[in-house]
């Protein structure tokens, strides 16, 4: 389970640094600063080849001989392509919490799992739960465990329609 949880940092990672790029390239442009749900939404028009670029240059600056992990991008490319889907899910069941007012991390953090959860049927849903709290907890903030919990808790008992 290690080298999937490893993948699942790698992840976050990656699509931490694609907001925040997306988030800088927005605020160069002088197009002013969009909502983050409008902005960030944006990453499912990624394509494919600035996404296999932007992850090759990940994976040569941060794993041992610039090893690709497959599993990481995978759920990056997944996340991406369902984003709408997965940021509109998780904004019907975090009541109180826009998008926009979560941390950077939980919200990567619960967008990778939902993916999981939604789309990777084969996963386990205590498994993936349980790998999403404990990333928070290495990344996230002191609250940051229970909060994401509470979030996977409810999609986990949410009927499916996605």
């Amino acid at each position: 389970m290690q080298a999937r949880r490893a993948s699942r940092e790698h992840a976050l990672q990656m699509l931490y640094q694609l907001e925040q790029q997306q988030l800088r390239q927005t605020h160069q442009d002088g197009s002013g600063r969009q909502g983050v749900f409008e902005q960030v939404s944006s990453l499912a028009q990624v394509d494919e080849g600035a996404l296999e670029g932007f992850a090759a240059g990940f994976f040569k600056r941060f794993c041992p001989q610039g090893v690709t992990d497959a599993y990481a991008l995978r759920l990056v490319r997944g996340v991406a392509a369902h984003l709408p889907q997965i940021d509109e899910t998780l904004a019907g069941i975090s009541h109180g919490w826009k998008l926009a007012r979560m941390a950077v991390v939980d919200r990567n953090i619960l967008r990778i799992a939902a993916y999981e959860l939604l789309f990777e049927s084969s996963l386990p849903p205590a498994v993936v739960m349980n790998e999403a709290v404990e990333v928070a907890r290495r990344y996230g903030a002191q609250q940051s465990p229970a909060f994401v919990n509470g979030v996977l808790d409810a999609l986990a008992h949410k009927p499916r329609s996605v």
